[in-house]
């Protein structure tokens, strides 16, 4: 199911255009965002966007993508990810309404805000890009056998990050990466592509 999962914000109830606090906190999620977001404009709880998909439940991903990119990951990454080194990425446990948005399905999710920023991707050593939103910035192109190159001093010292040049892109440590696929957990969709070290 594509992006079932939406989020309810501080402020929408009773605002004149709710859609427009979720698309302001759209513009500053993101890496490389100029304005930070403080951590009481995180959502308050997220919910099914579509009636009767709470049935399903149980086939959720570990970690999910929901409207707008958002993304929540379960208590169980959650756990993986505390002994690693994250820099300024922060999380808000979160609960998962039903469509209704009344009836509690669980309460061990976490909100993620992707913070930690490094300037490590090297565009010029990979393969299968695409330009997007400008001459330094890119993505990978869903029709190639794209190879990303990174320059892994540049990001010493944390184990997930991501880099403004790198549009729709993190990068994980290879031990991060190790723990994560060895846990038993349902990562489809995650996309995991070795990088090629400069």
């Amino acid at each position: 199911m594509s992006k079932p999962i939406d989020f309810h914000f501080p402020g929408q109830a009773g605002h004149p255009s709710p859609d427009a606090v979720a698309l302001d906190f759209l513009r500053r999620y993101h890496i490389g965002s100029e304005e930070d977001i403080e951590t009481d404009e995180y959502p308050d709880y997220a919910y099914f966007r579509i009636k009767g998909t709470e049935k399903k439940q149980n086939a959720l991903r570990d970690i999910v993508t929901g409207y707008n990119g958002f993304v929540v990951v379960s208590g169980d990454l959650f756990n993986v990810l505390q002994s690693f080194e994250l820099g300024k990425t922060r999380f808000k446990r979160i609960p998962l309404l039903a469509y209704d948005r009344k009836t509690l399905i669980s309460d061990s999710w976490y909100f993620v805000h992707f913070r930690e920023e490094r300037n490590c991707f090297v565009p010029s050593q990979s393969t299968g890009l695409v330009s997007q939103r400008g001459p330094d910035s890119w993505t990978v192109d869903d029709d190639s056998n794209f190879h990303l190159a990174v320059d892994p001093s540049a990001a010493e010292g944390v184990d997930i990050w991501g880099d403004r040049s790198a549009v729709k892109m993190m990068f994980f440590s290879e031990r991060l990466h190790k723990a994560i696929t060895s846990a038993n957990l349902n990562v489809k969709g995650m996309c995991f592509r070795r990088c090629k070290v400069i």
